[in-house]
C-alpha cells in the first residue's frame, strides 16, 4: 500500500534538436522522492471505515451493500500502486510489509483471545487449531476465531507476487511481438523509439487485461464450487488478482492520459482558468473551488487536484461564482452516491451476497459490476476529500487498525451487550448502538496502532526491532536534551564573545596585552613543536 509515483508529461522533443536533448538529458544529481499522493491516504482511510463499518453492523442492507466492495477497494488500490521491481527485491519487501506483520498479529491476537476473550472451559483443545491455522491461512470465521480480517494480508500477497509475474510476461511479448524500428530516412530515432514504447504498453495492458479477465471467472467459479478451503488463501487469490489487475490497467490509462498532448493542453487551459475564478477570493472560496475541481471526472482521470497560484484578477462576479462551485460539487458528490443508490438496489433486486472470507459469492456478474462502479466513485470523494487530515491519518494507520478491530469489535459488543442487557445480535442491528460501538472500536484501535508503531514498528513494515520504538523514544529524548543544552552553551559563548570584543573596543591596554599572549603562545607552541 505505498504512495504511487507523480509523473508531469512532456511534450516530445524534436530529433536533431541538441537544446531540447540537453533540457531533457537526465540529472546526475540526486533524484527526489515523489511526492505521496493526498487522495491515495484518504482512499484508504474511507476503506477501513468501511471496513469497521461492515464488520460491526448486522443490519442485513449495509452490510450486504458494503461487502460487496470493501475488500476489492484495497485489491484495486495496491494493483493500482503497483511497481515493476526485481523479484527478490519485491519478496524481501513485500515479506517485511505483509508476512510480518501477519505473523505478528497473528499470534498477539490468538494470545489474547485465548486467554482473556475465548472461554474454553480450562482446556486448551479448542484454542490449538485455531493458532495452528495461522500458519497453514485457511480463510473463515471458523478457522479464525481470534482475528478473521488477518486472512487478507495472505490473500494480497500472493496475488501482487502473480501480478509481478503477469506483468513481467506481459513485458517480455510485448518486447517480442513488437521489435525496435530500425534507423529509416522517413522517421526520426526519437519518433521510432516513442511509437515502439506505446505500442508494447499497449500489448502489455491488453495482456494484463485478458489474465484479469481469466482470474475473474476462476474465482468466481472457485468460490462457487463449495469446495473446502484451500490454505493460505490460495481460493481467494484469483478473485482478489481480478481486482488488482483492474487497478494496474486503470494505472496505465492515467499514465497514457496524462502524457498525451491534448491532455497538456487541457491541464494547462484548465488550471489558468480555475486559477483566474480563485485567486484574490477567500479561504472558504478558495477551498471549495478545489473541492468541485477535485469532482470533476476529467480531473480525476488526469490526476490533478490542486491549484496554482497564479496572481490574475478575478473574471466572475461573485454570485456567479458561488453558483459554480455550488453546483459543481453537488454534481461530483451526488453521482456517486447516486450510483451506490442504484448499486444497492440492484443488489437487492438480485439477492447478491458476499463474503470472500466464508466463501461466499451469489450472482458474480452484479458482484464485479457492483465492485468496479463503487471502487470507482470511491476514487472521485477520495479526490475531493484529500484535504482531510484525519482521514489521511486513517489511511496510514489502515493495516494497524485492520490487524487488531475484529479483536475490539468483540470484546466492546460483549461488553456493551452485558451493560444493556441485550442480546449481541440486538446490540450490533440497532443504527445508534453500531454507531457507537464503531467509534469505541476505532478509538482503541488507533490506541494500538500508536503503541505498536513505537515500541514494534518492525509489526507494521516500518524500520526497526523489537524495542527499536522504546530506544527511539529515549533517543530523542536524550536529544531534545542534548539540543537545548548545545543551545544554551550557543547562547553563552556568544555572549561572552559580545562582552570580549566590547571591551577589546573600550580598553586599548587590553588589546596590547592581548597581543603579547598570542604572540607568546606562538612561541610556546613552536617549542613544544621542535621538542617532538
Amino acid at each position: 500500500m505505498s504512495a504511487a509515483d507523480v509523473t508531469t508529461a512532456e511534450s516530445p522533443a524534436r530529433a536533431g534538436s541538441p537544446s531540447q536533448k540537453n533540457m531533457h538529458a537526465p540529472s546526475t544529481h540526486s533524484v527526489r522522492r515523489a511526492p505521496r499522493l493526498k487522495w491515495v491516504d484518504a482512499f484508504k482511510g474511507i476503506g477501513i471505515l468501511l471496513v469497521i463499518v461492515g464488520h460491526t453492523s448486522r443490519i442485513p442492507w449495509v452490510t450486504q451493500f458494503i461487502y460487496s466492495f470493501h475488500m476489492p477497494l484495497f485489491f484495486w488500490l495496491s494493483g493500482y500502486l503497483f511497481t515493476l521491481r526485481p523479484f527478490r527485491k519485491f519478496l524481501r519487501r513485500k515479506s517485511a510489509t505483509l508476512l510480518v506483520p501477519y505473523v505478528f498479529f497473528g499470534v498477539t491476537t490468538w494470545i489474547f483471545w485465548a486467554f482473556v476473550e475465548h472461554d474454553y472451559s480450562g482446556s486448551m483443545d479448542q484454542a490449538w487449531p485455531v493458532l495452528l491455522n495461522v500458519f497453514v491461512g485457511k480463510p473463515g470465521n471458523v478457522n479464525y476465531q481470534a482475528d478473521a480480517p488477518l486472512w487478507f494480508l495472505l490473500a494480497l500477497f500472493l496475488a501482487e507476487t502473480v501480478l509481478l509475474c503477469v506483468v513481467a510476461g506481459s513485458r517480455a511479448i510485448a518486447a517480442f511481438s513488437v521489435p525496435e524500428i530500425s534507423h529509416s530516412r522517413y522517421i526520426s530515432d526519437e519518433d521510432a523509439r516513442h511509437h515502439v514504447r506505446v505500442w508494447r504498453k499497449v500489448v502489455e495492458v491488453s495482456v494484463v487485461a485478458l489474465v484479469t479477465v481469466g482470474a475473474a471467472t476462476a474465482g468466481a467459479l472457485i468460490v462457487n464450487a463449495k469446495m473446502e478451503r484451500w490454505p493460505i488463501a490460495l481460493d481467494i487469490v484469483p478473485t482478489a488478482f481480478a481486482f488488482m489487475g483492474f487497478g494496474y490497467v486503470c494505472r496505465s490509462i492515467v499514465t497514457a492520459a496524462q502524457h498525451s498532448e491534448w491532455m497538456v493542453v487541457w491541464r494547462a487551459a484548465r488550471n489558468q482558468a480555475r486559477a483566474l475564478r480563485v485567486e484574490r477570493a477567500s479561504r472558504a472560496a478558495r477551498m471549495a473551488a478545489k473541492m468541485s475541481f477535485a469532482c470533476d471526472p476529467l480531473a480525476v482521470l488526469s490526476g490533478i487536484s490542486s491549484l496554482p497560484d497564479i496572481p490574475t484578477p478575478l473574471v466572475d462576479s461573485r454570485a456567479k461564482r458561488i453558483f459554480k462551485v455550488c453546483a459543481k460539487v453537488l454534481f461530483g458528490l451526488g453521482i456517486p452516491f447516486g450510483v451506490g443508490v442504484l448499486v444497492d438496489v440492484m443488489l437487492r433486486d438480485h439477492g447478491v451476497h458476499v463474503d470472500l472470507a466464508n466463501d461466499v459469492m451469489r450472482k458474480p456478474v452484479y458482484f464485479y459490476i457492483a465492485a468496479v462502479t463503487m471502487t470507482l466513485m470511491i476514487v472521485i470523494v477520495a479526490h475531493a476529500a484529500a484535504n482531510l487530515a484525519w482521514l489521511r491519518y486513517l489511511g496510514n494507520a489502515s493495516l494497524g487498525i485492520m490487524c487488531v478491530h475484529d479483536l475490539a469489535k468483540g470484546e466492546f459488543a460483549n461488553g456493551l451487550s452485558a451493560a444493556l442487557d441485550m442480546d449481541r445480535t440486538a446490540v450490533q442491528q440497532t443504527p445508534v448502538l453500531v454507531a457507537l460501538l464503531c467509534m469505541l472500536i476505532l478509538g482503541s484501535s488507533l490506541a494500538v496502532y500508536e503503541v505498536v508503531k513505537r515500541v514494534f514498528p518492525f509489526a507494521l513494515g516500518l524500520r526497526g526491532g523489537i524495542g527499536g520504538g522504546m530506544s527511539g523514544i529515549a533517543g530523542g529524548r536524550v536529544g531534545v536534551a542534548l539540543n537545548r543544552g548545545a543551545h544554551a552553551t550557543r547562547k553563552s559563548l556568544a555572549r561572552g564573545r559580545v562582552a570580549v570584543k566590547t571591551a577589546f573596543a573600550l580598553v586599548p591596554s587590553a588589546r596590547l596585552s592581548s597581543g603579547r599572549v598570542q604572540r607568546g603562545r606562538s612561541v610556546s607552541a613552536s617549542y613544544q613543536s621542535s621538542l617532538r
